[in-house]
């Protein structure tokens, strides 16, 4: 079953969170400062676009529990099992190409052969600008639209663009990783970007699970710079829990991990963004299993 955005946007109505914008407002900053205002609250819907006949939604899927309503599971784990399999209908244009069945707009157009012209600055997922690059020319032939189409709108380095790039990347870390430990949770984090940092959480059974499961996280995504990974009892999506556990369980000379000169990312700046060259870290802050875990439990008064 696919995501169809009309019936999310019903059933999101049902739970009271859509906020609509009936004053007039503008492309120009207006909608973004919207979107910045309420990240990661209600979906917006602007009735009235200065500039535009269109009406704009934002913020469908700014946080994670609308992934999980969106495909319908409990929980973020059934949603990486189910992401990969999921399907949409769809419909064929004029000239064969198959478009989803209930798009909003759809843009027809050719990319044009050797053809390149500059790009950007934009603002990108890490909230800073990006390099212009050379980027292939598209010539638009036609643009088809729904009557009362809804033209989604995204804020950039905003919530729901970092999930929307992030979150399918979440879960192809947890298939890789689940294949060699017992994993928990996963998350690419908000100061990571929602892109270049990810916590694991996993059930340790031997020494070196969590070096494993580092190891398997750059794999499953390139543009990872920093993994940690932390014992099930520490809360991933806590970053006071986060540090503790490096403050208690964490010890540099055995536990972290340093790759030269790898691939990365090329949103990130401080990374070598020509070459496409990072250095990445992985930081194993799980409890050791060589000394007893009492002395690494979390304090608690008695009841």
């Amino acid at each position: 079953m696919g995501f169809y955005l009309r019936s999310f946007i019903n059933k999101l109505s049902s739970f009271n969170e859509i906020l609509h914008i009936k004053e007039v407002v503008s492309v120009k900053y207006e909608i973004a400062r919207f979107l910045r205002k309420f990240d990661e609250g209600p979906l917006l819907i602007f009735h009235k676009i200065k500039e535009s006949s269109f009406k704009v939604i934002g913020n469908i899927l700014s946080k994670r529990s609308r992934i999980t309503l969106a495909l319908d599971v409990k929980n973020l784990e059934e949603a990486y099992r189910k992401l990969p399999n999921n399907t949409l209908e769809v419909t064929s244009l004029e000239n064969g190409l198959e478009v989803p069945r209930d798009a909003e707009i759809v843009i027809l157009g050719r990319i044009v052969h050797n053809k390149k012209v500059k790009e950007g600055p934009f603002v990108d997922v890490t909230g800073t600008y990006d390099i212009v690059r050379d980027q292939p020319l598209v010539e638009v032939d036609k643009i088809y639209a729904r009557e009362d189409a809804l033209y989604h709108a995204l804020l950039p380095a905003g919530s729901e663009h970092r999930i929307l790039m992030g979150f399918f990347r979440e879960a192809l870390i947890w298939d890789y990783a689940s294949r060699i430990a017992k994993v928990k949770a996963v998350r690419l984090t908000k100061g990571g970007c929602g892109w270049l940092h990810c916590v694991i959480s996993i059930k340790k059974d031997t020494e070196g699970d969590a070096k494993n499961v580092i190891m398997a996280a750059f794999a499953a995504h390139p543009s990872l710079k920093l993994v940690i990974v932390v014992d099930d009892d520490i809360n991933i999506d806590d970053p006071y829990e986060i540090e503790w556990a490096i403050a208690t369980r964490f010890q540099a000379d055995r536990d972290l991990v340093i790759i030269k000169e790898a691939r990365g990312s090329s949103l990130d700046p401080s990374a070598d963004q020509v070459n496409l060259l990072t250095t990445k870290v992985g930081i194993d802050a799980t409890k050791t299993l060589r000394k007893p875990s009492i002395g690494f439990e979390k304090a608690k008064i008695p009841s």
